[in-house]
């Protein structure tokens, strides 16, 4: 089994590109409107949305888009993620002005980081 893609929620396409475009790297592949009809039947939720695919050779997620989203910062869910560095993502973040965690732990740390809404990645580095 294989994940084929992770959907998430932003507050609007700028805040999305922000992250994970200008951030994380991805391209943005494409856009399309999933119909308040289908978005009932799927989500029980009557409204249009927006949905952003961003993507590379690795990862595609999707990114509803919400105005109303008043973002997720309070829970534990989250998506981990690899990258070739982490002290370089951290440089990175830092310069972006996104919030991240480097939480020790023995002879290494912990790293997370948030969207600007509030959705949370952990940060491995590859092997």
């Amino acid at each position: 089994m294989e994940i084929n893609h992770i959907a998430l929620i932003c507050s609007s396409e700028e805040v999305a590109d922000k992250f994970y475009k200008n951030f994380l790297g991805l391209n943005k592949i494409r856009t399309f409107i999933v119909s308040s009809n289908m978005a009932y039947k799927i989500f029980n939720f009557i409204r249009e949305y927006k949905v952003i695919l961003y993507s590379n050779n690795q990862i595609k997620i999707e990114v509803f888009i919400d105005e109303e989203y008043k973002g997720n910062k309070n829970s534990i869910s989250h998506i981990c993620i690899e990258v070739k560095s982490r002290e370089e993502l951290i440089s990175k973040a830092k310069k972006f002005g996104i919030h991240y965690l480097k939480i020790p732990k023995q002879d290494s740390f912990y790293l997370f980081i948030r969207d600007h809404d509030g959705n949370l990645f952990e940060v491995k580095e590859m092997n």
